[in-house]
Order: structure tokens, then C-alpha cells, then sequence
């Protein structure tokens, strides 16, 4: 995809999301929600910028089938696995609440340590100061939340999981409202003169009834319901640009009128981030953004489209602690948490390392993904080159020996050039860049082949203006803007 077509696809979802009277079951399709430009999250748009064959279209359209199929089945199933007839809500939290976090639960180890994996001791230094607090996690796990809840530490912050399912008159009413979405969207479909954005409309109706359309409903209809029990003085979200965040804001905002509905940028911005970065209407929008350093502040205090809403630093758990470190000719392999992207990146190593054997690797991987998943994906492991190690240490201790690090898109590589390891970023031919350092790209090495990476690994770059521009991107946390929000 091109930036001219990345532009035109972003202008056109966000010209249905704009448009007067917009019902919440449109809002509420993430697929009209563009997030950024990386290649992964851009699959799912391809279709829109190709002639499909006709054997290809009936395919779609029968995989799609298959799908809703499987999932209502599935839906059907959890709601007998975990049958209620309406949320229930610990009694305790119907008494007064000064803050709600909205976060995320990906693994049920979480729930045994009193630190979020998004928003850090904050939570727990607002308690220090006298404040309520209520943790709510969205489950992405593959367990039912009553199973989940009994792994629950006890602790002063109560936490709350929100259930993948509700009563069946709940979920009846979500479909129903999702149809009445999709047949909305076709009558738009049907008139539209405009090739490029019948397309979006046709393929709009397909994703307002997905599953993910139902889950960003859900999650904001359970929210909804837990701030008119726990009367919460602000509401705070992690805000990538999703379309449960923006339903979050407005199911809290109508069962309490004087809430404030804080957005945190908790992960680094890219250079074409898009749906973080644009505002639907007050009904929708945070009315303040807290950024994780400084970086992030001065980025979004650039954009335009945001300059009515107030924007501060909170800091993040990643802010970086330092190390002492005793380079060697090691150069650690940093993909993201998608296997296509180790895919890449280990390929490209491999090859470097079978052709220049006096240079060592290390294989490293995001904590969400094994190398039992890595193997599973076809990518090879099995006879790998003396000069390739896979990562076995912590993270500090793989920086601690390492000269350069590889990379694309990973936010890892913050920490690495923030210790002085030079960082060079590997292209793809035709692909738009995913460089985190992009505000930044001049000061550091890139390569789009072999040959290039070698000569990479010698290239003068500028240490000092990288080391202090990673420096900040993460700060220790500080709550003081949370508090002053609700005027203490």
C-alpha cells in the first residue's frame, strides 16, 4: 500500500465515522478504526486496493460465512458455560470510586502481582494517596472470566474482569443491533457514487457484524454499567485508537454526566498513526491525553487535530533504567510480537550470519510469542549457524554484550539505542516505513540487503542525539496529573 492509498483509506473510514447522526453500532467497527501503517494491521484493507477474481470474492464470501458460523456457535457455548442472567458486580463497588483504569489481561500470571502490565504502580501509588481505585481488565485470554477470578490476588485495589459473554437477552440485543447496523450500511452502499468508498461501505457491512464489533459493544455496555454502580470522578483507558476506547468514553459519560474519560498513549506513536490522532466528537473523544514521555507529549502536541485537548505526561514502567555494558561483535535481533515479522527479521540474520560467520546474533523474542510458536510458523530453527544464540537471558543482560541491534518495528530498540547499541533498521522494498525512530532516521544506519547491513555495522551515527531522544520517550511514572484531574 502507498501513502496516497494509506491517506485516501483513512479519510474515507473516517468520513462514515463523521458523518451527522452516526449510530454507536458504527463507531463501535473497528475495521473503520485505520490505527497505523504497519503492514500486519494493513492486510486486512488489501482487497480494497486490488481486482479480486471472481473465485476469490465467492471464497471471501464463504470463509466469512464458515466464520460467523463457528463464532456464533462459540458464542453459544460460553454463554451456557457461564450462565447469567445479568452482570454481577462485587457489592463493594457500588459505594463510591475516585478511579477506574480499563486495561488488558493476557495471561492469568497477571493477576497474581499488584503492578498493571499497561499502567505500571500507578494504581497503586493513587491508593498511597488516599484515592479508590478499581482495576477493570478485558479478558484476551481463552479463559472464562469465573476461572479467572479465582486467580485474583487479594489486594487494596480491587480488580474486575470483564466477561466475554453476557446474558443470552444481552447478546440477542447486541446482534440485533449489529444487524439493524449492517442493513444501515447497505442502504448507504446501494447509493453511493464514489467507487473507493462503496467499497468501504461494502465492506463495512461484512465487519459490523464481526466479532470484534460485538466485543467493543460488550466491553462498553459492561463499562457503562460498572460506572453508574462505582460513580467514578475519571475514567482511564488505554488509547491506541480503538473502537472500544472511543464507545468506552461514551457509555461512561452517559451513566455519569461529570466524569472525565483520560486516554493513555501508552505505546511509542509511528509516523503515520492515525486513528489515536483524530478526533470523532465530544461524545467519543478523552478529554485529556497522558502520554508515557516526553516524546509522545511533544508529538501529539504537534497535530493539529488534537489541539483542544489538554495533553500531560504520566510516565510508563518501561521508563529505562541503566546499565553498564561490555560490547562485543553481537548484534541482538529485535522483531515484534508477530510471527510474520520474526519471519523477517530472523531470515534476513540467518543469511548475515551463514555469509559472515565472525559476526554473532542474538535471537530474541517479544514476551507474548515462544520459540515453540516460531518453529510451528515454518521459520527455521532446527540447524542454525554456531554464531546464532537464541536468547535464553533477560533482556538487560542480552543489551549488556551487544554492539548493534536489528530491528523494524519493535519499541524495543528504545532501550537499546538508549544504552548506546547502534541501531539499524532493516527496509522492505515498497513497504512503508515502520521505524519507530522515524522523527530520527537520519541518525542512524539502515539496510535493505545483506551487503548493506555489513556495511551498516561501520557507519558513523549520531550516539548522542539517539541516546537522548530514547532517553526520553519513557519517563518514571508520576501520577500528579491524574490527581490534579480530579482537583487534589
Amino acid at each position: 500500500m502507498t501513502e496516497e492509498e494509506y491517506d485516501l483509506l483513512c479519510s474515507t473510514c473516517d468520513s462514515i465515522l463523521l458523518e451527522d447522526n452516526v449510530q454507536h453500532e458504527c463507531i463501535a467497527i473497528p475495521w473503520l478504526h485505520v490505527i497505523r501503517e504497519h503492514p500486519v494491521f494493513l492486510q486486512q484493507y488489501e482487497d480494497l486496493f486490488c481486482s479480486q477474481r471472481l473465485s476469490k470474492h465467492f471464497k471471501s464470501y464463504f470463509r466469512n460465512v464458515l466464520i460467523k458460523a463457528y463464532s456464533s456457535i462459540r458464542l453459544i457455548w460460553r454463554i451456557i458455560l457461564s450462565y447469567r442472567k445479568n452482570l454481577v458486580i462485587d457489592p463493594r463497588l457500588t459505594q463510591s470510586c475516585d478511579f477506574i483504569f480499563i486495561s488488558h489481561l493476557l495471561s492469568t500470571s497477571q493477576l497474581s502481582t499488584d503492578d498493571d502490565l499497561y499502567f505500571g504502580n500507578a494504581p497503586n501509588l493513587l491508593v498511597q494517596q488516599g484515592f479508590s481505585v478499581l482495576v477493570v481488565l478485558i479478558n484476551h485470554t481463552s479463559l472464562l472470566d469465573p476461572i479467572l477470578t479465582k486467580h485474583i490476588k487479594s489486594s487494596h485495589i480491587q480488580r474486575l474482569i470483564i466477561p466475554k459473554t453476557l446474558s443470552l437477552a444481552s447478546e440477542y440485543k447486541i446482534w440485533s443491533k449489529t444487524q439493524k447496523q449492517a442493513r444501515l450500511l447497505r442502504k448507504k452502499a446501494r447509493v453511493e457514487n464514489d467507487q473507493f468508498r462503496k467499497l468501504v461501505l461494502d465492506q463495512s457491512v461484512k465487519e459490523a457484524t464481526s466479532d470484534s464489533t460485538k466485543s467493543a459493544i460488550r466491553i462498553s455496555n459492561v463499562i457503562g454499567e460498572i460506572v453508574s454502580q462505582a460513580s467514578p470522578r475519571a475514567i482511564i483507558s488505554t488509547y491506541e485508537g480503538h473502537s472500544w476506547e472511543r464507545l468506552a468514553f461514551a457509555s461512561a459519560r452517559k451513566s455519569k454526566k461529570i466524569i472525565k474519560c483520560v486516554g493513555y498513549q501508552h505505546a511509542a506513536l509511528f509516523r503515520l498513526q492515525h486513528a489515536s490522532r483524530r478526533l470523532l466528537g465530544r461524545k467519543y473523544d478523552p478529554d485529556i491525553i497522558l502520554t508515557p514521555g516526553k516524546v509522545g507529549f511533544n508529538q501529539l502536541k504537534l497535530a493539529n487535530s488534537l489541539r483542544s485537548i489538554p495533553i500531560d505526561i504520566l510516565g510508563s514502567k518501561r521508563s529505562i533504567k541503566y546499565f553498564q555494558r561490555k560490547s562485543n561483535d553481537t548484534c541482538i535481533v529485535l522483531p515484534e510480537g508477530i510471527l510474520s515479522e520474526c519471519r523477517i527479521l530472523f531470515s534476513f540474520s540467518l543469511e548475515c550470519a551463514r555469509k559472515y560467520p565472525h559476526i554473532n546474533f542474538i535471537w530474541r523474542l517479544h514476551p507474548i510469542i515462544s520459540f515453540e510458536d516460531v518453529a510451528h510458523a515454518g521459520i527455521e530453527m532446527s540447524s542454525l549457524p554456531n554464531n546464532i544464540v537464541i536468547s535464553t537471558k533477560s533482556f538487560e543482560e542480552d543489551l549488556m554484550s551487544c554492539k548493534w541491534a536489528l530491528y523494524r518495528g519493535s519499541t524495543a530498540i528504545f532501550a537499546a539505542a538508549a544504552h548506546g547499541i547502534v541501531p539499524i533498521y532493516l527496509k522492505i522494498t515498497d513497504e512503508l516505513s515502520i521505524d519507530p525512530l522515524f522523527e530520527i532516521a537520519d541518525c542512524r544506519p539502515a539496510a535493505i540487503s545483506v551487503e548493506q547491513f555489513v556495511l551498516a555495522l561501520n557507519e558513523q551515527y549520531c550516539k548522542d542525539k539517539l541516546v537522548k531522544y530514547c532517553s526520553e520517550i519513557y519517563s518514571p511514572i508520576d501520577v500528579a496529573p491524574l490527581a490534579k484531574i480530579v482537583g487534589r
